[in-house]
């Protein structure tokens, strides 16, 4: 039997949820988990708290893990995580004790340093606005609590100080970008621009910067937009397919699982 991956989602992962509800064969990391189970791969894709933030959903992410049928006694997992589930796995490793579970974390796109458009924008839009961060947490959308400790500001001077990785944990990253404007998830043109603007230049994949998704062994930029990365299809059509670098995750986690 193959190792033991676990697909970690976003802060949105509620979509996933819904758009397979809709449309059963769609799911947050589209068509991904059968890629992982065609290598011999066991595959655990949880739903934790959307629009919460990494403190809440490690707990739940560390509870799914431990009941997981299909993680043999004192195994201890790989976790893909996009975006904000690679906080949530920091988090779970550092503070949760995580580390006896969790041998190795490979996150894409994930906001270690924070974005931006979370200090600049959201923030203080929700911050002037209480009734609209309550009617948002509401429906499992960002509040200012989580908008906050996604900011560039919270991630320096608290989230990373006090999140401090694990000797025994092995911890890689991707980022991704654009380089034109009309190859983005319509959402994210105006996004990637701001981005840019406010972080002083540097690539971004829509919603998070490179120099933001670097963490621990960096292994490289992807020209994969923030959606593209999990072919979630919200696109009529993909302009780069990420199947090159789910390739690459694939490789790692069966190294990893030959090792453990």
């Amino acid at each position: 039997m193959g190792g033991a991956v676990v697909l970690a989602h976003g802060l949105m992962g509620w979509g996933g949820m819904v758009a397979k509800r809709l449309v059963p064969p769609w799911s947050y990391f589209f068509r991904i988990e059968a890629k992982f189970r065609a290598a011999g791969l066991r595959v655990l894709c949880p739903h934790v708290a959307s629009g919460s933030p990494p403190e809440i959903r490690a707990a739940q992410l560390l509870d799914a893990i431990n009941s997981w049928p299909e993680r043999r006694e004192s195994e201890r997992v790989t976790v893909v995580a996009h975006s904000q589930g690679g906080l949530d796995a920091r988090w779970a490793i550092s503070k949760l004790d995580g580390a006896g579970i969790i041998r190795q974390l490979v996150t894409l796109s994930t906001p270690h340093r924070g974005t931006a458009l979370c200090d600049e924008i959201a923030q203080p839009l929700l911050a002037a606005a209480p009734p609209l961060s309550r009617q948002l947490a509401r429906f499992g959308l960002p509040s200012e609590r989580t908008v906050r400790q996604l900011s560039r500001e919270y991630m320096e001077r608290e989230f990373n100080p006090n999140c401090v990785d694990c000797d025994d944990v092995v911890y890689r990253s991707f980022g991704g970008r654009r380089r034109m404007l009309r190859e983005y998830w319509a959402p994210f043109v105006p996004t990637a621009a701001v981005l840019r603007r406010l972080e002083g230049g540097g690539d971004n994949d829509g919603l998070v910067s490179v120099a933001s998704a670097k963490w621990g062994e960096f292994l490289g930029v992807e020209e994969l937009d923030h959606i593209e990365q999990i072919n979630f299809p919200l696109k009529l059509v993909n302009v780069n397919e990420p199947w090159g670098m789910w390739r690459r995750i694939i490789a790692l986690c069966e190294a990893e699982g030959e090792a453990g």
